[in-house]
């Protein structure tokens, strides 16, 4: 057994030659919303959750806490948002000069830097858009260099990019990507302008890439109509798109709801399902449009496996955390 960490260069990629096709990699991700319960020592009868506002709300409280703080370990037992706040920015300046520095030989700290909030603050983003506000700013830097750096953070585990579904490469190339954090507490600690939506979807997709990890034919993707529908995520098992799920805080807002429903129903069509999913805070509820269903899920039961799509093989320890939890 290898145990490495995002400062080692003994990564998935870096196996040595004679155990390649022969390894089980297993990536460690932040807490889930289990452990995190877990962890803060909460013990919650769910038998009886729908039918008590107070456990509700007890429960609520604490998935608010998990969307804004996220789920690393030490930031989650810290007590304080000024606390995790900085113990946040310190984790910054690891990743950045021991995990990306270090380990590729930086020689453009500051540019990397002003890159690494860039990446933090943005929904979408482009290489040229990126190089542009780099050298707007000051920072001597290539558009390949602008690349390689966000290669980088991927591959230290920072961030992830989810490009646009389409059947050309080039539309996978030239269309903005979409940028998920690692942890949602890096986006409230050094985003200057985030909303609670944003971390609903950014903590969404990475349960998603932890949930569907271990399958190698199964691919994250958002997709975009002609005429300027959405829908956040697309799951693609092999050739064959499995899930359709979009995020939403809430749905209160009649335009809001009418507008992810109908985005739901085009890519239902285009993909030829019937059913798509919107995961919100706490609301529930279901849809039916012309023989389609779309399933409207509080994150707090998708988080804990009692409804909506799992995706993926479940571990045994994820069946036992399930059966707990029941």
């Amino acid at each position: 057994m290898f145990v490495s960490g995002s400062t080692s260069k003994l990564s998935a990629e870096d196996i040595p030659r004679e155990l390649r096709g022969r390894s089980y990699p297993l990536r460690l991700y932040p807490l889930t919303f289990v452990e995190f319960l877990r962890f803060r020592g909460v013990k919650l009868d769910l038998r009886y959750i729908d039918f008590s506002d107070e456990r509700l709300s007890e429960l609520l409280h604490y998935l608010r806490e998990y969307i804004e703080f996220g789920g690393m370990p030490e930031i989650v037992r810290v007590e304080g948002k000024h606390r995790k706040m900085v113990l946040a920015h310190e984790y910054l300046k690891t990743i950045i000069n021991r995990d990306i520095c270090d380990q590729f030989d930086i020689d453009n700290k500051p540019a990397l830097e002003d890159l690494i909030k860039l990446l933090i603050n943005s929904k979408e983003f482009s290489i040229s858009k990126a190089y542009n506000v780099l050298k707007s700013i000051g920072h001597r830097v290539g558009k390949e260099t602008v690349g390689k750096y966000v290669g980088y953070a991927e591959k230290v585990f920072f961030v992830e990019q989810v490009t646009i579904l389409s059947r050309t490469i080039k539309d996978q190339l030239m269309y903005p990507r979409k940028i998920y954090v690692a942890d949602n507490i890096f986006i409230t600690s050094i985003a200057l302008n985030y909303d609670f939506g944003r971390l609903l979807e950014n903590m969404v997709y990475m349960e998603l890439r932890r949930r569907t990890y271990s399958d190698p034919a199964i691919s994250i993707h958002y997709w975009k109509s002609r005429n300027k529908g959405e829908v956040d995520f697309v799951v693609i098992k092999g050739l064959k798109p499995i899930a359709l799920i979009q995020v939403a805080w809430s749905l209160e807002d009649e335009n809001v709801k009418k507008r992810e429903v109908n985005s739901l129903i085009k890519a239902c069509r285009e993909f030829g399902l019937n059913r798509g999913v919107i995961i919100t805070y706490r609301e529930e509820g279901k849809i039916r449009v012309n023989g389609r269903i779309i399933e409207i899920i509080p994150a707090w039961k998708w988080l804990l496996g009692l409804t909506g799509p799992t995706l993926g093989k479940p571990t045994e320890k994820q069946r036992t955390d399930r059966q707990t939890q029941r």
